[in-house]
């Protein structure tokens, strides 16, 4: 009930022509998540922890599923597009495994043929890095194990059939690749830190479809995997140097475009329609640009940003450290009420996250009358009860309104005679 009194108080706020300063809680699920994502629509969504996995709907803080595991560490979360299947990656996990947003257990698990067993493993070890295509359609994976097993797969993700894999030259300890699929699963983008390699590949077979050898690259604070982000077509795939961004295409290794960031770069984003970019440079500061003109569009000053997402076309830009939504101009929708912690946004740019908790993220204004209830009745549309509350609550808030203007005329008529 506070949720939804709330985002109608919040409603009413837009309806009037003022900015909200807070972005809607709509409700918080507790603990310190150490990675979120979220489906296209914002309907469901996952938090990986340390030790567990968690699995929530819109409607409520309960998770639908929670999934405890003491051997392993989830750093990735990776979500279709719909909600319905979902994977983990990080170190210590021994099987690639596919899970449905109706149960805990796996529909499938494969545990790659070099790895040790259980009794045999340290978490500290090996690791895997997973993600799903948004369609659902396939999944891909690498895994990693010390002298042991450094290959990439790409499987069915329905039936769970191994489609090719592709043994790779074994990295350094703790330089762990982030293997990255397209919307289709039709392309793949990962880089070898043993080789200073970056390789394309096609869900046909495990020929790379091009391959590019770097002198130097900057890496991911985490685990010093090299940041590279690929856009749902698979037709861009972003690399973070030193301190310039290399956009590749599909069709060869013949860069697109290159131009110069603020770095030395610590992470990189990019919209799903390659059209936005946001790094974090070592001074925590976020620069955001516009990919086709390489212009920049806004950037914060040394405040401790400590990471970023962004939505489909980077319309909405979210930032953990700051706990600030921003539109594309740099001007600032509304505030988290927790900063800290990861961040992660909806496709639609209508949800996201912050640390445990869930915000809608309404529309900055000026609006048209009504707009920002609309688009928040859009939100809880799961909730057939939340959707009737929040129009009797708006619909008594609106009619207090006009009783008392009517009041206010009618004193006035009074005097005036």
């Amino acid at each position: 009930m506070g949720i939804i009194l709330i985002l109608a108080a919040v409603s009413l706020h837009e309806t009037m022509g003022a900015s909200p300063s807070f972005c809607p809680l709509i409700w918080d699920s507790g603990g310190v998540p150490a990675v979120a994502a979220i489906s296209a629509r914002g309907d469901y969504i996952a938090f990986g922890y340390n030790t567990g996995l968690a699995y929530y709907n819109l409607s409520g803080a309960a998770p639908i599923w929670v999934r405890n595991d003491a051997t392993s560490w989830i750093f990735e979360v990776s979500i279709s597009s719909d909600g319905h299947y979902l994977t983990i990656g990080g170190p210590g996990l021994l099987r690639v495994q596919l899970f449905s947003n109706n149960g805990n257990t796996s529909l499938w698990s494969f545990t790659p043929p070099r790895f040790p067993t259980a009794q045999e493993s340290s978490s500290s070890l090996g690791y895997l890095s997973t993600a799903v295509s948004g369609d659902g359609r396939y999944l891909a994976a690498y895994a990693y194990w010390p002298q042991l097993q450094d290959t990439l797969y790409l499987f069915n993700a329905s039936s769970g059939k191994r489609l090719w894999s592709y043994d790779m030259a074994l990295p350094s300890a703790f330089a762990y690749p982030r293997v990255e699929i397209s919307q289709d699963g039709g392309h793949l983008a990962i880089f070898n830190p043993a080789t200073d390699t970056l390789s394309l590949f096609s869900d046909h077979n495990n020929s790379t479809v091009w391959a590019l050898r770097y002198s130097h690259i900057n890496a991911d604070p985490n685990f010093n995997r090299p940041t590279i982000r690929m856009s749902s077509d698979g037709n861009h795939v972003a690399v973070a140097d030193w301190n310039s961004i290399d956009i590749f295409g599909s069709a060869s290794n013949n860069t697109l475009t290159t131009f110069d960031v603020a770095g030395p770069l610590q992470d990189l984003e990019m919209s799903q329609d390659a059209t936005t970019i946001a790094t974090i440079d070592s001074t925590r500061s976020l620069h955001v640009y516009d990919l086709p003109s390489r212009a920049l569009l806004f950037a914060t000053v040394a405040l401790q940003v400590q990471g970023v997402a962004l939505d489909q076309n980077g319309s909405r830009i979210v930032s953990a450290g700051l706990g600030t939504v921003y539109d594309r101009s740099g001007r600032s929708i509304c505030t988290l009420l927790a900063a800290s912690g990861p961040v992660a946004i909806s496709a639609n740019g209508r949800i996201a996250t912050g640390g445990s908790v869930l915000y809608a993220i309404v529309s900055s204004p000026p609006q048209s009358s009504g707009l920002g209830f609309v688009a928040i009745w859009a939100i809880l549309a799961t909730s057939v009860l939340g959707v009737y509350t929040v129009v009797l609550g708006f619909s008594w808030v609106r009619w207090r309104a006009l009783e008392r203007q009517s009041k206010h005329g009618r004193s006035s008529q009074r005097v005036d005679r």
